[in-house]
């Protein structure tokens, strides 16, 4: 028995044949048999082997008399083998000098039955980059493998496709070999017949090694099928049929194999080849040709898969759109490319994988759209720039053009805006001049009548009517939609009215005496007001102020008007006619370069570095109060300022992808607010502490307002636990419209209708865990999330202190139940903290805005849970106690879930003895309960957080409050928020945490201060 059979199909390959029947024959090992498969070849390649053999036994041929394909002809070689292990050679491929040796001793070093060794490849018509690439996804090295696990990494989407599927390079088994082509089709395939190969061999090996570092095999790239000429549609349309053939072989193995499920292997990779196949569309077949190519490719596959693939093209055309540097172009069709993909997808329910590549197209499609609107204002002559540094929404406007300030140091590009770090820049400066790095590249790089500049949140007011302005002076709304774009005249036509025959447009001057300073402030001036912001420096303004009169002595009048005045335009916005703005700007930037000159500005707060964008609204001031004084005569106009207070977009989620998740995901729903954080923290930090490293957990808050800040300690508090995504997502433009949501419970916020959006927020998840945020996490969520859900709507725990409550002697809970909800079983009701959602049914059974409506009807007393009890009865899988296992507030084991079914009871009080969810459900939390029930356990992981001190501000605090603790007076002791009487009980638990001086009693009196609305 030779120690290697190598098999080498070969069909017209007579120019490369010779080469690689040398390369076997020169190996330094000659325990090996070469069996040479001519599949019924017209060139002379049977020659060739025949010459071969004829010269070295060793070398044997198979001539077919009817051409088979590569498959079958490799199925041929396997089957007359005799030796102890098998590779394949393609016949315009070689072996490496001394492969066989080298992979020899390998085999005797780790035993195996699939050795995966390294290639060098070689440009054959392909670039010398697309080599590099595809061998450095050849030469990836892996610890050893079993069966499974190659199978996940090389063909499940989750596992990235990391493994690649070649047959060549690869020492199989022999016995396996021989099996694995018994066990496959005997019927012809032409195309990716590496991919259902290399699936049934990994089926059947154990353990599979790899040995990269034995560069054994020369791989031409470039010859064969790989070319990349274009293809005419009848090409392609055969080149579908044979991809078809493919993907129905992968299914129909997973269909029959017994071993172990295959099913989402076979389907991972028939997404892949239905990829390969769709990048042959894009990049090989005429313009003219793709319409009627996919719709027959949708045909022969199915419209899902071709829909999916078009969405997918779509969404790198846009994306590849939006990222280039100098804006090409758009050349291809992507909006006939994604009207297309609907219509195919118009009568099937869509998957998960269309969904998903849906989702992230409509994004990049949105931003291409600004893009060309951006590039059309470009034309405009009234052009007003809104200075951001982050995802914001925006009017629909030609005129009203996002810039990114501070862009050169920007670790995000931000789409569809202008950018201050092009042309003529002050870009790095942007930390101390703020908003005025925009104002500097539109004086040195744009052409227009007019100049304005506005921000992200505030914009001016150009509407006939007048709205009412908070204390401040300004007019607060929510969003920037097109309702506000009409209430406040910032369309493009109202504003080209607006400013026509204006020479210049501020906000209004205002009464700094009438601002809400306190009184013992005696804020009256702007000098007043600079001395009142505690991040300024005073003397900057007497810099200032001594540096203008110095370099335009005539404006000394004005200077001392001003800060001795009582009057300012704030936000430093403004509308410029051209050669105003023009002579602002050589009149400003020289002033501020003289005070960075004269300021040593080292040691200032981040905060006190923006000093020069502050004094250009002071200047802004001097400039237009002079030329007023000196009978300018420009005609000013005053508007009031709008500040909107949600500016941030919908965030929409996005589908994670195989490029940088390998493992499977677990997708864990949060909802919560910025006062909330601390809570959700430890809960997301229990969770990952707790759940199993063989998963992806993509973490999605929903919320309305959590702060930069917040999700940033949040991030730093949960990086490197597990592999996670932690997402935010700010939901309260899907329910603005819901004025009428209300709860029944003070502890429960509005946060808590949010899980009704999830079937809209995550189109591409059909299953997601959601949980409370007062929860500690003791169980492994992703078992939790694998819970089988079939056709019910969720899973989830039933609710043993309302099973109580239903046992009351005075029926009321029980009339509720039955009354009310409607139930058929109150014995079925759920706690709704823990929820296994089926999302895709639940999308099936009712939609987002039928969840909203019946949630504004007040009959219910829990407020969604109930909405969920009612209307999911007889489609919920009930999970095990353990998973939410509600404490003893109040003492409500005693009072109520002692009265509950005795089963429920006791299966109740079994699962006190292995949580693997604890909720502090109720009022009574542990951090506002010095003795909460399972305090312990809470305190043990929310002591790891960032939020720790402030989580045990909120107790002490909590604390104070109650009578039975006394709070110090500030009138005594003016240094401390409160003190903890000695001879309370509170004092065990503070003293230990917060020691006396320590920066962590510091910022528990800073939170307690807060809370209280102290100034300290």
């Amino acid at each position: 028995m030779p120690r290697f059979s190598i098999i080498v199909p070969a069909y017209n390959v007579a120019q490369y044949l010779p080469a690689c029947l040398d390369s076997i024959k020169r190996q330094t090992l000659f325990d090996w048999e070469t069996i040479v498969v001519v599949d019924a070849s017209p060139d002379e390649s049977a020659g060739i082997a025949r010459g071969f053999a004829a010269a070295d036994s060793r070398f044997k041929v198979i001539e077919k008399s009817e051409n088979e394909g590569l498959h079958l002809a490799r199925r041929t070689g396997v089957l007359a083998a005799q030796g102890e292990w098998t590779l394949f050679v393609d016949g315009d491929d070689e072996l490496m000098p001394g492969a066989l040796r080298s992979l020899s001793q390998a085999l005797d070093q780790q035993p195996c039955d699939l050795l995966r060794f390294g290639c060098v490849v070689e440009p054959a018509g392909a670039s010398q980059e697309a080599c590099d690439a595809y061998a450095a996804r050849a030469n990836r090295e892996f610890p050893p493998l079993s069966g499974a696990e190659s199978i996940y990494l090389a063909f499940e989407q989750a596992g990235g496709y990391v493994q690649d599927w070649r047959a060549w390079a690869n020492v199989l088994r022999t016995s396996i070999a021989k099996r694995s082509f018994k066990e496959m089709t005997n019927e012809r395939l032409d195309r990716a017949e590496d991919s259902y190969e290399f699936l049934v061999w990994l089926s059947l090996v154990d353990v599979q090694v790899t040995r990269t570092d034995i560069k054994g095999y020369r791989y031409q790239f470039g010859r064969g099928v790989t070319g990349s000429g274009s293809l005419n549609a009848q090409t392609f349309n055969k080149h579908v049929s044979q991809f078809a053939r493919c993907m129905q072989a992968l299914r129909d193995y997973a269909d029959t194999y017994k071993k172990a499920d295959l099913h989402a292997a076979a389907e991972g990779a028939c997404a892949k080849l239905a990829e390969i196949m769709s990048n042959d569309w894009h990049d090989r077949v005429a313009d003219e040709d793709k319409i009627a190519a996919a719709q027959h490719a949708a045909s022969v596959l199915s419209a899902d898969t071709v829909a999916s693939e078009l969405m997918r093209i779509v969404r790198d055309e846009a994306y590849t759109y939006c990222t280039h540097d100098e804006a090409p172009q758009l050349d291809a069709p992507i909006y006939e490319w994604a009207h297309l993909a609907n219509e195919l997808i118009e009568n099937e329910t869509p998957s998960q994988r269309f969904k998903g590549f849906e989702t992230m197209a409509k994004t990049h499609m949105d931003d291409v759209a600004k893009i060309r609107a951006l590039n059309a204002g470009a034309n405009e002559r009234i052009r007003i720039f809104v200075a951001t540094h982050k995802p914001s929404d925006r009017f629909e406007s030609a005129i009203l053009q996002p810039i990114q300030v501070g862009a050169g140091a920007a670790a995000n590009r931000l789409f569809g805006t202008l950018r201050d770090d092009t042309g003529d820049n002050i870009t790095e400066l942007n930390p101390m001049y703020c908003e005025l790095t925009a104002q500097y590249w539109a004086w040195k790089n744009v052409d227009a009548d007019y100049y304005g500049f506005c921000h992200y949140r505030r914009y001016f007011d150009f509407s006939d009517e007048r709205h009412e302005e908070n204390a401040w002076g300004e007019v607060m709304d929510d969003f920037i939609d097109a309702e506000a774009q009409e209430r406040y005249g910032l369309t493009d036509e109202a504003i080209r009215k607006a400013v026509e025959g204006f020479d210049i447009i501020t906000t209004e001057l205002k009464d700094i005496r009438e601002f809400p300073y306190p009184e013992s402030d005696h804020v009256a001036t702007p000098v007043d007001q600079w001395h009142a912001a505690e991040s300024l420096v005073d003397e900057d303004l007497i810099t200032l102020f001594a540096i203008v009169s110095e370099m335009h002595p005539d404006y000394a009048e004005d200077v001392e008007a001003f800060a001795n005045g009582n009057y300012s335009r704030f936000c430093n916005m403004f509308i410029m006619r051209k050669d105003i703005f023009g002579s602002y700007c050589n009149w400003l930037f020289p002033i501020l370069e003289h005070f960075m000159a004269a300021t040593n500005m080292s040691r200032y707060s981040a905060e006190a570095l923006r000093t020069p964008g502050h004094l250009a609204e002071r200047l802004l001031n001097i400039f237009i109060a002079h030329h007023e004084r000196i009978g300018s005569n420009w005609n000013v106009k005053q508007v009031q300022c709008v500040h909107f207070n949600r500016p941030e977009p919908f965030y929409v989620p996005i589908p994670l992808t195989s490029s940088n998740v390998v493992k499977p995901i677990v997708p864990v729903v949060f909802a919560s607010d910025d006062n909330y954080a601390p809570m959700l923290t430890t809960t997301m930090y229990s969770m990952l502490v707790n759940a199993s490293n063989d998963y992806h957990y993509d973490i999605m808050v929903l919320t309305d307002n959590i702060t930069a800040e917040s999700q940033r300690l949040m991030r730093e508090c949960l990086s490197g636990i597990r592999d996670i995504t932690l997402r935010f997502c700010y939901v309260a433009r899907m329910i603005e419209n819901q004025s009428d949501l209300t709860t029944n419970n003070a502890h429960i916020g509005i946060e808590t209708y949010y899980r009704f959006l999830i079937q809209d927020v995550l189109p591409f998840y059909d299953k997601v865990v959601y949980l409370d945020s007062d929860l500690i996490v003791l169980g492994d969520v992703s078992e939790l999330f694998n819970t089988e859900l079939g056709d019910n709507l969720l899973a989830a725990v039933r609710d043993a202190d309302y099973l109580g409550n239903l046992n009351c002697k005075d029926g009321k809970r029980m009339a509720y139940t039955k009354d009310v909800l409607g139930m058929k079983e109150p014995y079925d009701y759920f706690q709704a903290g823990v929820l296994v959602l089926n999302t895709a049914q639940l999308r099936a059974t009712m939609p987002t805005s039928e969840w909203m409506k019946i949630a504004q009807d007040p009959k219910y007393i829990y407020n969604d849970q109930d909405i969920l009890n009612e209307y999911c009865e007889g489609r919920v899988v009930f999970l095990d106690y353990s998973w939410n296992v509600m404490h003893n507030g109040f003492n409500r084991i005693g009072n109520f879930i002692a009265k509950a079914p005795a089963d429920v009871y006791r299966a109740f009080q079994k699962s006190r003895t292995c949580e693997k969810v604890i909720h502090y459900a109720g009022a009574e939390k542990p951090w506002a309960t010095v003795d909460c029930d399972r305090g312990e356990v809470y305190w043990s992981y929310a002591r790891k957080t960032p939020f720790y001190e402030k989580l045990i501000g909120l107790l002490a605090y909590s604390s104070s409050n109650n009578p039975q603790w006394t709070p110090r007076s500030m009138k005594k002791n003016p240094d401390e928020v409160w003190v903890v009487s000695a001879n309370n009980p509170l004092r065990k638990i503070v003293d230990p945490l917060l020691p006396y001086d320590s920066r962590r009693r510091e910022v528990v009196r800073n939170a307690i201060a807060k809370v209280k609305g102290i100034k300290r």
